[in-house]
């Protein structure tokens, strides 16, 4: 085609729309989102937007599991509507901020496949049998994850650097809230959330960007408008040192630091390299030559709008104090002694490299798109940031070490 290859449009009912037209290969790919996540949940009815999203997977009012499966094989398509716990750390993408239905085929019949992703949207099925079972699956998982060091850990981490925000809200949410949510709370929790100023709708393939966005226009562009969504006060931060600890009793301990920082747009670059090269050394330092650590890393994120820096780290339960004296060592060490020209290029190289090869599929593009129209940033501003760290110098790393990697910064949860 010889039209524009990207197009955003907004439409009548507040849905935000970016389509970008790629003829590199034949697959389709469909992003959703719905923001905000939990600041939209109702009180003690944490886990409802989850509890919805897992009910898109077993069908509409008009076809049941069994019916959606037959026509997703039939159009060669994949819907995912939740976090699948079985594939670990693809939960980067679960998040308190938004929910997400992503759809992923061969492009031949994109728009059959519309129809069936905004039918199960937009009349999902609420009967008893299939509610009480998604309530059955989701009590597991909140078992599963309260064995979990790391979960417990992340959690807690999250709560006390976001006390009292949705930002640190489950996305799960807890047994009691899953146990309380009954047929009538999803149904007015769907017409309330699955709304146009809510819905943030991105795709790409090698499909007309017109077709598309009329197609768009006569599928979800015809949800009520609904309320303004509710805007969350950013999260206030947690004091330095111990916050929180928690005794599962299990022979593996995990350590969480972290603090919420707000970078400059300009340091952003260096400080992700900082981080990248920090978590190296951690590794190296704490696992390779110390045994010290199962599993440790440095890692940015976001939390209710702000920088989350985090450092956790998994270890045997009599190293604990240790470690964490091991922890604070290193960053200190790291600070007095950054890393030189050939580090710092390694480091930005490698983190490009992994930024990239999330972009490669269609389905993480889409993704990326509908994530910088929710941050308000331009769709593939990612792509830029990440050329952006090669231009990173040794001395760019060694001052937003100094600025913003504070080991006495850093508040510190413990569950053994």
């Amino acid at each position: 085609g010889s039209g524009p290859r990207r197009v955003e449009r907004a439409l009548p009912d507040g849905a935000r729309v970016a389509f970008e037209r790629n003829d590199d290969s034949r697959v389709f790919a469909l992003h959703l989102a719905f923001a905000p996540r939990s600041a939209s949940e109702p009180p003690g009815r944490a886990g409802i937007a989850d509890f919805l999203h897992r009910l898109y997977a077993r069908g509409s009012t008009v076809r049941d599991a069994a019916s959606l499966s037959r026509a997703l094989d039939a159009l060669g398509a994949t819907l995912k509507t939740h976090d699948d716990p079985r594939i670990p750390y693809d939960d980067y993408y679960t998040t308190p901020e938004f929910s997400f239905v992503r759809l992923e085929m061969p492009a031949d019949r994109w728009r059959d496949a519309l129809d069936l992703v905004a039918e199960v949207v937009r009349f999902p099925r609420l009967e008893s049998a299939d509610v009480e079972a998604v309530r059955a699956e989701m009590l597991d998982l909140l078992r599963r994850e309260e064995e979990s060091p790391r979960r417990v850990a992340v959690r807690l981490l999250d709560g006390a650097l976001a006390p009292g925000s949705p930002a640190a809200s489950p996305v799960l949410g807890t047994p009691e809230s899953v146990r309380a949510i009954g047929a009538g709370d999803l149904r007015s929790f769907h017409d309330a959330y699955v709304t146009g100023r809510r819905l943030i709708v991105t795709g790409t393939g090698p499909v007309e960007p017109e077709a598309f966005l009329d197609a768009i226009a006569e599928t979800l562009g015809t949800l009520p408008a609904g309320e303004e969504p509710p805007r969350s006060e950013p999260p206030r931060g947690a004091a330095p040192g111990p916050v929180g600890e928690r005794v599962l009793g299990k022979p593996q301990a995990y350590l969480a630091l972290g603090a919420l920082i707000d970078p400059d747009p300009a340091d952003r670059p260096a400080l992700a390299v900082a981080v990248e090269r920090l978590s190296d050394k951690l590794a190296f330092r704490l696992r390779e030559q110390r045994g010290l650590a199962y599993s440790v890393g440095a890692s940015l994120g976001r939390l209710g709008g702000r920088t989350r820096l985090a450092i956790a780290m998994g270890t045997r339960a009599e190293n604990v104090e240790t470690a964490l004296a091991g922890i604070r060592e290193e960053m200190a060490a790291f600070r007095e002694h950054p890393p030189g020209p050939d580090d710092v290029a390694r480091g930005a190289a490698a983190l490009r490299g992994r930024r990239l090869m999330r972009r490669m599929t269609r389905i993480n593009q889409a993704y990326f798109d509908g994530l910088a129209i929710l941050e308000g940033a331009s769709p593939g501003a990612e792509r830029a940031e990440a050329d952006a760290l090669l231009a990173v110098t040794a001395e760019d790393v060694a001052r937003v070490t100094r600025r913003y990697l504070d080991p006495a910064r850093l508040a510190v949860v413990i569950v053994r």
